[in-house]
C-alpha cells in the first residue's frame, strides 16, 4: 500500500517547543535566589514523536547484535549482505544502523496515501561518521549541506539527489529534495521527510533544558512496533464486521509487537479503550492461533493426528506424523488478558 511504500522509501534513504517562560516548570523560578539548572539548553528531537504517531519503531541495533538469540543470525545475514553487495560493502547507510545503539522512526498516517509525515532518529551514530560524507556505491554523496541551520547546534544536510543546482562547494541551493537529516549533539541524527521536514526544522531550531521521553519506549526490548488501533483496523478489512476477527479490532487502542531481551520471546500486546471488548478479542485471539497452528500442520495431523496413507515416522522415529515448525511454534503460545489487555507471548523459534 501507498503508506507503507513511503515508510520504505523513507528508511531507504538513510538506509539511506519553546523553552519554559518565567516561571514554568520547565525553566524553573526566576528571580534573584532562584536555583539555576546546571544542564545545557539543546534542541531536542523527541516533539517530533508528540502526539503519538499512527507507526512507531524502535530497534536497538548494538543489542540485536549482541543477543543470545538473534545476534548470530543477525551477524551471518550482515556478513552475508556485505559479500553479495557493494552498496552494504561500502561506507555508508548500513554502517550507520549497524553501528548505531538506537533507531526510532515514526509515521503519521494524514488520510490521504501522498500525505505521509515520516521522522527517522539514529541514536548514538559511530563516532567517526560523517553525513557528508556518506555514498553510494558509485561514490556519489547521499547528502549535502542545506544553505542554513537550525541552530548553531544543528546542521542541516539535504537529500543529493535533488540538490542538483548545487553551487559546486558541496552546498545545496534549492529545496527540491526528499529529504533532510538534521545532525544533532550528541552523535544523533534525524531523518524528516513529508510533513514532518518543516516540523523537525522550527523544532530543533529551539533549545530547551526541558526532560523529554517519547510514548511506546520499552527498555526491556531489543526492537518493537506500535501501531495505533484506529488507523490499523482502518486499513485491515479483517479487523471490521462481518469479519470473524472483528472483535479484535472493537475498540482497539493500540498493537505494540515487541522482541524481549534474553529469552528472544515475540510479545504482541492489544489495548483496548473499553474493557468491554477485552474478553471477546482474548477468546477470537485463542481461536485463530488454534486455526492457524491447524492450518500450518501437516494433512494427517489435521485429521486428528492419524498416520499417514504413507505410514512414515515422524523425525524422531516414532509413528506420527512430525509436525511443522509453524505449527509447533505457535502452539507454544501463551494468551493473558487483564483489564485493559490482551498479551500473547511467543517463544523465539529454535534453529
Amino acid at each position: 500500500m501507498a503508506f507503507r511504500g513511503a515508510l520504505v522509501r523513507v528508511l531507504l534513504l538513510l538506509f539511506v517547543p519553546t523553552s519554559g517562560c518565567a516561571g514554568s516548570s520547565a525553566g524553573g523560578t526566576s528571580g534573584p535566589g532562584a536555583p539555576v539548572d546546571p544542564r545545557p539548553a539543546e534542541p531536542h528531537w523527541e516533539p517530533l514523536f508528540s502526539p503519538p504517531p499512527d507507526v512507531f519503531i524502535l530497534v536497538r541495533p548494538q543489542a540485536v547484535l549482541t543477543d543470545a538469540a538473534y545476534g548470530p543470525v543477525v551477524r551471518g545475514a550482515l556478513a552475508l549482505a556485505r559479500g553479495k553487495s557493494h552498496l552494504v560493502a561500502s561506507v555508508g547507510p548500513a554502517e550507520v544502523l549497524e553501528g548505531a545503539e538506537e533507531v526510532l522512526v515514526g509515521a503519521r498516517d494524514r488520510g490521504d496515501p501522498a500525505d505521509v509525515d515520516v521522522v527517522v532518529v539514529v541514536r548514538g551514530v559511530p563516532a567517526d561518521l560523517d553525513p557528508a560524507r556518506l555514498s553510494d556505491e558509485a561514490g556519489h554523496p547521499l547528502w549535502v549541506v542545506g544553505p542554513s541551520r537550525p541552530s548553531v547546534d544543528v546542521t542541516e544536510l539535504w537529500r543529493a539527489a535533488g540538490a542538483a543546482s548545487s553551487a559546486g562547494d558541496g552546498t545545496a541551493t534549492t529545496e527540491d529534495t526528499e529529504a533532510s537529516l538534521f545532525e544533532l549533539p550528541g552523535r544523533t541524527w534525524v531523518l524528516a521527510a513529508g510533513a514532518s521536514r518543516a516540523r523537525a526544522r522550527d523544532l530543533l531550531s529551539r533549545a530547551t533544558r526541558a526532560t523529554r521521553s517519547v510514548e511506546g519506549e520499552d527498555e526491556a526490548a531489543l526492537a518493537l512496533v506500535r501501531v495505533r488501533g484506529p488507523s490499523l483496523v482502518r486499513r485491515v478489512r479483517a479487523l471490521r464486521p462481518p469479519s470473524l476477527l472483528s472483535p479484535v479490532g472493537r475498540a482497539l487502542d493500540a498493537l505494540t509487537l515487541s522482541l524481549a531481551r534474553g529469552d528472544g520471546s515475540l510479545r504482541a500486546t492489544l489495548s483496548y479503550s473499553d474493557t468491554a471488548a477485552v474478553a471477546p478479542a482474548e477468546s477470537t485471539v485463542k481461536d485463530a492461533l488454534r486455526a492457524f497452528a491447524v492450518s500450518t500442520s501437516p494433512p494427517g495431523e489435521r485429521d486428528g493426528g492419524e498416520r499417514d496413507d504413507r505410514g512414515g515416522a515422524d523425525a524422531g522415529g516414532g509413528g506420527g506424523v512430525a509436525k511443522a515448525p509453524v505449527s509447533a511454534w505457535l502452539e507454544g503460545a501463551t494468551v493473558a488478558s487483564s483489564p485493559c489487555c490482551v498479551l500473547v507471548t511467543v517463544a523465539a523459534p529454535k534453529p
